[in-house]
């Protein structure tokens, strides 16, 4: 259900570590995961990197078995999509 104080949020970056797929007792597949994501700034012409940021995510279901199943591993680079938590 969706409410109004849902903000949604899209990140870019490369995961900190490997997936590790856990079920619900539902059956349902979860993922947990971290992804890196680096700012970078223009300076006198050369582009420079910021501090990193560290953003907690996590995927159910389909989304999760497809990440597990595809072999995406520390490192790989992502976009997700989705609403950011309170």
């Amino acid at each position: 259900m969706a409410t109004i104080n849902q903000i949604p949020m899209t990140i870019m970056g490369n995961l900190v570590s490997g997936l590790e797929p856990k079920r619900t007792s539902g059956g349902k597949t979860v993922v947990n995961f971290r992804v890196a994501q680096t700012s970078s700034t223009e300076r006198n012409g050369k582009w420079e990197d910021g501090a990193a940021t560290f953003i907690r995510c996590v995927a159910y279901g389909p989304i999760a078995e497809h990440m597990t199943e595809s072999g995406m591993g520390k490192g790989t680079r992502v976009v997700v999509t989705g609403p950011r938590a309170a």
